[in-house]
């Protein structure tokens, strides 16, 4: 089986290659035969324009830097290959064909010529001019598609890399866009154009699924910004000179514009605080306006409170040496960073969040505050990080209700929670909090942990780890159905009301007892196995119950082993930890339950079993598949082996 599908991925990332030099044909000969035909239909007219600024005459040319200019085509090849999926490169060959068209397009309808002489060059700088000549002439310059395509390979690239690879990456493509100035392919006007193209096609055509707002108020915002987008541009337009400049907050409002008719604040592209430098440029106009409007709605006020002990809420430029941790939900900001552990919850100002994003935000908060004081903010500290807070509250317990929540926070600091706002998180508390149980639930769970206890051992032993409070992934051997009722059992009461076993839906409905004790004393993640499909993906029921902040019991054999050997594990573990990378997954070795209760056996026998926990593992960056779920099996094996040591 192995090999068959080491072959089937084999023939897939063969596919992938072809389909990759197909692209990249396809794209060039489109590049050259529309740049080409721009060419000539702007050589044909009797007059074509030059918008240029004075400044820019006391430009420098300088010759070295026709090699990055040139180095473009080198990234541009590389983009096609680097794409790991067929989704992938759909998306990016996607992104290049629209920027062509549209860049073409408008050089056909607005032709613009460069209005200053090259000095000549020789050398190897001369031969790069030279084959640039070949093909090129003084026309196609606004907006710059050199830059657009610059934007969009430099996305494709910056997602593979990380840290300073990333930060190499960035300052390379920075020379390249200033190189469009200094080997006088360009002038100014050419480049914010040109940026704004290769944003906009990034941001109508984002990574994941495409989509359009569904909430009314992200509609409405984002018609605001696209109509302001275009009063500026025609007031620019219509000044001229100086006025010009106004098509730089035109394309900032266009971009943020785009942004919210998708409702994807991900497409601010922000990572570890920081949003990619050429889109900051190019949204430069945007962010300082949020800046200021920050000031202005805050000022006076303290920059953050403390809501209860070890969380403040506040704004995102907020400093104090006693904060450790940050949870980030502005998409819009960039923020700084000393050696603070950071969290991101993308959300969009002004809009309402959705459940999946409050969970995430909950789950981020009670992660951090353990370590120290963890700062939630957004751009005001009123709205999107209150709700978040106030989410956490009601979560967490500390607040009987949503309305409590609101009030605590309330009577500590500013906030601006509007109808929409508080329909989301009773609307979000009535999915998410789980009444407690039912006085019958409580009596059966009690008798269920003493039966466990007393009729088969169920004696824990945490040799690898102590049983502390927190989300956690139990991932066990699997040779019975009362396994993970024995795991389960030998919890303590607060790990044991947070844990949710994993459990074949068609043996646990049926009929009502069993129906009883999946959901109202387990509260199991029940997983239908005959009937997996995209309406009932069996990851995805998992990932959303850790975003949820639940700790799961995991059985990764898929099915029950004989108890003489463990069975290759399945590879849904694997996308789970990917899914959740910091949370802990411990290893468990449940012993003798295939002789309590073996297969076809409706009662256990009084055999004694104990339940070993090892030492906790996480996904390492990059780590394959296979060698992940070695490493697990063989924590297991190696947590198995421990309790007949000891």
């Amino acid at each position: 089986m192995a090999a068959i599908g080491i072959r089937a991925r084999a023939r897939a990332d063969s596919q992938l290659r072809e389909t990759a030099v197909l692209y990249m044909l396809l794209a060039a000969a489109l590049f050259y035969a529309s740049y080409g035909l721009a060419n000539w239909a702007a050589s044909q007219r009797a007059f074509v324009p030059t918008v240029i600024f004075d400044w820019e005459r006391r430009i420098p040319f300088l010759a070295w830097t026709i090699m990055p200019y040139w180095s473009l085509n080198i990234f541009y090849a590389a983009s096609f290959f680097i794409c790991c999926t067929r989704d992938e490169l759909n998306r990016h060959m996607g992104r290049l064909v629209a920027a062509q068209v549209i860049s073409v397009s408008l050089f056909l309808i607005f032709p613009l010529s460069f209005g200053l002489a090259r000095p000549e060059t020789r050398g190897i700088a001369g031969a790069m001019f030279g084959a640039l000549d070949s093909f090129d002439q003084p026309f196609n310059q606004a907006p710059s598609l050199h830059l657009g395509l610059a934007v969009i390979v430099a996305a494709r690239l910056r997602t593979h890399l990380h840290g300073f690879a990333r930060r190499i990456l960035e300052g390379w493509f920075v020379l390249v866009g200033a190189s469009a100035l200094t080997t006088y392919q360009h002038h100014f006007i050419d480049i914010p154009t040109g940026l704004a193209v290769g944003a906009l096609c990034c941001a109508f055509l984002p990574d994941g699924p495409l989509g359009i707002a569904t909430q009314s108020r992200q509609i409405t915002l984002s018609a605001i910004y696209c109509i302001g987008a275009l009063l500026l541009a025609g007031l620019g337009l219509s000044l001229g000179g100086w006025g010009l400049w106004l098509l730089w907050p035109a394309s900032s409002c266009l971009i943020v514009g785009a942004i919210y008719w998708q409702g994807r604040p991900a497409l601010f592209q922000k990572r570890d605080g920081t949003i990619p430098v050429t889109l900051r440029w190019l949204l430069a106009p945007y962010l300082a306006a949020a800046r200021v409007n920050s000031w202005c709605w805050t000022r006076g006020e303290r920059a953050a409170n403390e809501i209860i002990a070890g969380v403040w809420l506040g704004r995102s430029s907020y400093r104090d040496p006693r904060i450790v941790s940050i949870v980030d939900l502005a998409a819009e900001l960039p923020t700084r960073l000393a050696g603070i552990r950071y969290a991101l919850v993308p959300m969009l100002d002004l809009a309402v969040p959705s459940v999946e994003q409050i969970d995430a935000a909950v789950v981020a908060i009670e992660r951090f505050r353990k370590c120290g004081p963890t700062l939630v903010c957004c751009a005001l500290g009123y709205s999107r990080s209150a709700l978040a807070v106030a989410a956490w509250l009601t979560a967490t317990g500390r607040a009987s209700s949503v309305n409590d929540a609101i009030a605590i926070i309330d009577k500590r600091r500013r906030i601006s929670l509007g109808l929409a706002h508080r329909t989301r998180l009773q609307e979000w508390a009535g999915e998410r909090i789980v009444p407690p149980r039912t006085r019958i639930a409580r009596i059966v769970s009690s008798a269920l942990v003493l039966t466990a206890r007393l009729v088969v051992g169920a004696e824990p032993r945490w040799a690898g780890c102590k049983p502390v409070v927190g989300q956690r992934i139990y991932v066990a051997n699997h040779t019975s159905h009362a396994d993970f009722v024995v795991l389960w059992a030998s919890l303590p009461p607060k790990l044991r009301e947070r844990t949710h076993p994993v459990a074949a839906a068609d043996y646990w409905t049926r009929g009502p007892v069993r129906r009883f004790l999946a959901g109202r004393v387990f509260d199991a993640v029940l997983i239908d196995r005959q009937h997996v499909a995209r309406s009932h993906n069996v990851l995805e029921i998992m990932r959303q119950a850790l975003v949820e902040g639940k700790s799961l019991i995991v059985f990764p054999e898929g099915t029950r082993g004989t108890g003489s050997d463990l069975n290759d594990f399945k590879c849904g573990i694997y996308h789970v930890a990917r899914c959740s990378p910091d949370v802990e997954i411990v290893p468990v070795w449940i012993s003798n339950m295939h002789r309590v209760l073996p297969r076809g056996a409706f009662v256990p026998a009084p055999l004694l079993s104990s339940v070993t926990f090892g030492r906790p593992l996480v996904l390492a960056e990059r780590e394959a598949k296979q060698d992940f779920l070695v490493r697990l099996r063989r924590a297991v094996i190696e947590t198995g082996e421990t309790r007949k040591c000891g």
